[in-house]
């Protein structure tokens, strides 16, 4: 196995941090994260996906090592359009003609984000596969007032009482969905996610708290973007043409278990669904129970 990084210049000269597993396989798997994190914490399993698959992982931008411009990203589509360039580079760069997608939680939407919009583009890059876990399917704003919260005189992960928080975030997020984007404040919107409810590892989740490299707010009109394009995304099919495979865990906070379920069965009906019984959010960061059933689930759909 060769394992490098690589920097990635995309058109606006954006620098996006890439990891790179090689062992020559015929297929490549693009694993694009959640947002907050960055790609190390996906490396254990891109070191178990590469025993059949050229993997890439990478920093979504002013994510982990990813640099970017002064001006902030306001726009939630330029992720899929990163994606894209990502792809790209893949091809010219490697000779990629064969790739799976695969993303978590808000990288889940960027996934989707992407396939929905490329469906008909005969000279888009599109994948065999695609599987995701924990999409954040909702066309409503409080999918997001569980991820984050205004927190302004803090920049650290807050993890006290959160139902005062919400109800202000609500009511201030909510207002500055009616006012232009062009006019909407730059506040800053703080994480305030519990580590201890992302994944049953009390080791990963320390670790998270450490993590110098997780992003720990959000600007509000990207916030608003993100929620105006997941309301896009998952009010039709995404119509992916090709395998598509999903998973949750049946105890995940941070995503809306019952908005998950009615998606995939009343709208986009051809997906595979699999919860995974007990298990909290980052199921790729699980202990051994939950994270063996998982990665059970998902090569098993890869090599189908």
């Amino acid at each position: 196995m060769i394992t490098f990084s690589r920097e990635i210049t995309l058109s606006d000269d954006t620098k996006i941090y890439a990891e790179i597993f090689e062992k020559n396989h015929p297929s490549w798997l693009i694993i694009t994260h959640d947002f907050g994190e960055h790609c190390g914490r996906y490396n254990n399993l891109a070191k178990v996906l590469n025993e059949n698959f050229n993997v890439l992982t990478y920093d979504l931008r002013d994510h982990g090592k990813s640099k970017i411009k002064n001006t902030p990203l306001l726009n939630f589509c330029q992720y899929i359009c990163d994606l894209e360039e990502i792809l790209i580079f893949l091809r010219d760069e490697y000779r990629m003609n064969q790739f799976i997608l695969l993303g978590h939680s808000i990288g889940a939407l960027i996934t989707l984000g992407y396939v929905q919009q490329k469906q008909f583009d005969t000279n888009a890059l599109y994948p065999q596969k695609i599987f995701v876990s924990a999409p954040p399917v909702s066309t409503k704003l409080p999918f997001a007032i569980n991820l984050f919260s205004i927190t302004p005189l803090t920049n650290s992960i807050f993890l006290g009482p959160k139902k005062r928080l919400r109800s202000i975030a609500s009511k201030v997020i909510n207002l500055s969905f009616s006012l232009p984007m062009q006019i909407s404040l730059p506040v800053a919107i703080e994480r305030i996610i519990n580590p201890n409810k992302l994944t049953h590892d009390t080791l990963t989740s320390e670790a998270l708290i450490a993590d110098t490299l997780s992003k720990k707010s959000i600007d509000l009109r990207l916030l608003i973007s993100m929620v105006d394009y997941s309301s896009r995304v998952f009010s039709r099919p995404i119509n992916p043409h090709v395998p598509l495979a999903v998973t949750f865990g049946s105890k995940d906070d941070f995503v809306k278990i019952k908005a998950i379920r009615h998606y995939f069965a009343a709208i986009e009906k051809e997906a595979h669904l699999k919860a995974i019984d007990g298990a909290y959010h980052d199921l790729h960061n699980e202990i051994s129970r939950f994270k063996m059933e998982y990665q059970s689930y998902l090569l098993n759909f890869l090599k189908s």
